[in-house]
């Protein structure tokens, strides 16, 4: 991999698909130090009407009028993709300055949008090389199919079995399981990071996230179960929501129970490590994390489109709950908290269907594209 580069894009609204991108950063600068490798947000490099109506209108669309994404997710353009291709033309052409500049060897894209305008500089000649897309939520859904991406990472044989279904040859196609940090791979002390955070021993640990943006019925269900009256050690992370986390910091706990609020944190793993119960609405990277350390998991107030497929896919492998129907978040945890056999069932489960070193395929596989590439002579 001498002289190669490989440029990683990802498009942020959350933080999964950034992180995804860090994981196999990492794990191709170990396997090849001579390969260059750069990291991007493709928002830093689009157009600031573009990067605001993006950001700002998806956020505002899944809170405020969430069936009108949960429609378009459902019915994707008949000509494939997400947006048309003069739109990202103009949106993005810092992005094609960086592409023309670095001229990378590869590009891999961990985001739909990312994907799909490295796919459009391909087929107007100004990227030649390899291009790879690493899908991160579990659905097979259309709008990934694309005759300019060389190779797809996707989480499981299940959803690789149904993208094939949308017409991307199997050839194409690579189960590797979503990209996380290796962390979560790695033995723990319990006890150890019990008494590192202030945590009672023989005490439930429950985790509640929203994502990086904190999102979801946080503050409802904190005041709920810090109501109920049960002992129980409640981790909460707000993430960038700050008026969320000050809000919870102004809550005062009842009887035995202790609340720690988090606001955006680099623990994340030790805190999953300790819990008997981890909470969150279902966005890909999160719950692979939880499932790879076999946290049983709640799944709760998903998103509009995506987190709805991640969701129900996860709920019928058997590796998470969903609330049920007219249960609240609180009622939820309380349940799982009183049947220990059911917690169980869902860590085993968890398990036995985690996929390990993912980071590290994708990695290595991307590795073996740019050499078979250049071997081909696709490169100039």
């Amino acid at each position: 991999m001498m002289s190669s580069r490989v440029l990683i894009v990802a498009m942020s609204v959350g933080g999964g698909h950034g992180k995804a991108g860090q994981a196999i950063a990492k794990a191709i600068q170990g396997l090849a130090p001579d390969c260059e490798v750069r990291s991007i947000d493709l928002r830093d490099h689009a157009a600031r009407w573009f990067r605001t109506l993006y950001v700002a209108g998806y956020l505002f669309i899944v809170r405020h009028v969430p069936w009108v994404w949960g429609w378009l997710y459902r019915h994707p353009p008949k000509r494939g993709g997400t947006l048309p291709p003069w739109l990202l033309r103009r949106a993005l052409r810092p992005f094609e300055r960086l592409v023309r500049d670095w001229q990378p060897d590869a590009i891999l894209a961990t985001q739909i949008t990312a994907s799909e305008a490295t796919a459009a500089l391909r087929t107007r000649g100004i990227h030649r090389g390899a291009n790879a897309t690493v899908v991160t939520d579990f659905d097979a859904h259309p709008s990934w199919r694309s005759g300019e991406i060389d190779l797809f990472f996707v989480p499981d044989e299940d959803i690789r079995r149904r993208l094939v279904g949308t017409g991307i040859p199997a050839e194409r196609l690579v189960a590797t399981g979503v990209p996380i940090d290796p962390a979560f791979e790695a033995p723990f002390d319990p006890a150890a990071l019990k008494a590192k955070h202030g945590l009672r021993p023989g005490v439930p640990v429950v985790l509640l996230m929203g994502g990086s943006l904190g999102l979801g019925p946080m503050e409802a269900g904190v005041r709920d179960l810090l109501a109920s009256g049960r002992p129980v050690e409640l981790l909460v992370v707000a993430g960038h929501n700050a008026r969320l986390r000050r809000r919870l910091e102004a809550l005062r706990p009842t009887g035995e129970s202790r609340l720690h609020a988090f606001g955006f944190i680099d623990f994340v793993v030790e805190l999953m490590a300790v819990s008997d119960l981890f909470v969150s609405k279902p966005g890909g990277l999160s719950m692979t994390e939880a499932v790879t350390l076999g946290v049983p998991t709640l799944a709760i107030a998903p998103l509009a489109g995506q987190e709805v497929v991640n969701g129900r896919h996860l709920a019928a492998q058997g590796v998470v709950e969903l609330l049920r129907p007219g249960e609240t978040l609180a009622v939820g945890v309380e349940r799982l908290l009183a049947d220990a056999p059911a917690r169980e069932r869902l860590s085993a489960a968890a398990r036995a269907y985690a996929r390990h070193h993912s980071a590290l395929h994708v990695a290595e596989r991307t590795i073996e594209l740019v050499r078979e590439s250049k071997a081909r002579g696709r490169f100039p």
